[in-house]
């Protein structure tokens, strides 16, 4: 049973967070989702119950902040709980709600600061407003305030409307906390009436739930060198004495019978958020430790917006590095011919770019390598199942 079969996708698509963040999550539940049965799902649907929670934060903290967040949850007052479930009741396939703007990349770096403290325990001093007036949005792209019950720096809930007004100025923290706390609590009553589901239609399914996976000797091998690898691109330890533990190994390559799919992931962890970042997933040939594909997970403040003129000027030492990457790690050998492309991974839509693009031709293979001009580090590298002309 996938993510898709059982709505989770659908609670991504409904929340509003920063783009890429939701994206990041989407991606990493859904497309490294394979059949793991029962206790696999239902880990992913704690993880919506508690979403940010315990955010790449260690120690006695957490569990004091898990403790405060869970009482915060169970303790969520009626007619806030009312307000939470009429939204996800009269929800459609669109959305849980519209907003009137997005994220900025600022709002979005300091968002997952606060996501991290907010998982440690600091709440916001007061909800989420609610507030019933109907107003009239047009096609929801923006609010007018003068018709509204706020003002135009509020944040809002307008019930009617199923609309949330963000502040036209700079989010606050107390803003944000409140977003976080607003998001954790749609999230918390959304995931309960799934979890009834995935219990409902896995019930009769308990041995298979519960039979313990065994690898192979060639399978084990391909464990350990996908966890050097990923110890020396990531700089992450995915070994179980941290926590971590395979969620799907895969065979699936129909050429190369040696090349295996691994994702491993780290079963401490208690939010999607956290999931996100504690996930990692690489193609891997067991015999040659080489890989067609591997990443780190892309953190907001660790990029930067360029313009054209600024990002060019990284293109040559963008270059270098890709190509120790594509020599170190890559499977296929000898380039053929490169070029590159600017690109932006926080916004598809944006005029500015924050990562460069290089794509090389081998001899039996393509791949992409994404360059972080802010960070001097090489994002990801990627198999092409063809070579793509400008």
């Amino acid at each position: 049973m996938s993510i898709k079969d059982n709505g989770i996708n659908k609670l991504f698509d409904k929340i509003e967070m920063p783009e890429d963040v939701k994206k990041n999550i989407y991606n990493n539940c859904s497309n490294h989702s394979r059949g793991l049965g029962r206790k696999y799902m239902l880990k992913k649907v704690a993880f919506a119950a508690v979403f940010l929670v315990t955010v790449t934060i260690g120690g006695v903290g957490v569990k004091a902040g898990f403790d405060s967040y869970k009482d915060r949850m169970k303790n969520m007052p009626k007619e806030e709980r009312e307000h939470v479930e009429d939204i996800f009741n009269n929800s459609n396939d669109g959305s849980f709600y519209e907003s009137s703007r997005e994220f900025t990349r600022e709002e979005s770096v300091r968002y997952e600061e606060l996501c991290q403290e907010y998982a440690s325990g600091r709440f916001p001093k007061e909800s989420l407003r609610y507030i019933k007036k109907q107003i009239d949005l047009g096609i929801h792209s923006k609010a007018n305030p003068e018709d509204s019950e706020y003002g135009k720096d509020e944040l809002v809930f307008v019930e009617k409307d199923n609309f949330l007004h963000l502040p036209e100025s700079e989010m606050t923290d107390e803003q944000m906390l409140q977003l976080i706390d607003f998001t954790e609590k749609l999230y918390t009553v959304s995931s309960e009436e799934i979890a009834k589901n995935i219990e409902n239609e896995t019930e009769e399914k308990t041995e298979e739930k519960t039979e313990e996976v065994t690898y192979n000797e060639k399978e084990l091998a391909a464990i350990e060198k996908a966890r050097e690898v990923i110890k020396d691109f990531c700089g992450a330890d995915v070994s179980e004495k941290n926590g971590y533990e395979i969620d799907w190994l895969d065979q699936d390559d129909p050429v190369n019978e040696n090349i295996y799919s691994i994702c491993f992931d780290d079963y401490n962890g208690e939010g999607i958020y956290q999931d996100y970042f504690s996930q990692y997933v690489i193609d891997i040939d067991t015999i040659t430790g080489k890989v067609d594909s591997i990443d780190r997970p892309y953190v907001i403040k660790e990029h930067k917006d360029y313009s054209k003129a600024e990002i060019e000027k990284y293109v040559d030492k963008g270059l270098k590095e890709a190509r120790k990457v594509i020599k170190k790690y890559a499977i296929g050998k000898n380039e053929k011919q490169y070029r590159y492309e600017f690109c932006n991974e926080y916004s598809e839509e944006s005029k500015k770019f924050d990562v460069i693009c290089y794509w090389f031709e081998l001899e039996d293979r393509v791949y992409t390598v994404k360059y972080n001009p802010y960070g001097g580090y090489v994002d990801s590298i990627y198999r092409q199942t063809y070579w793509r002309e400008e």
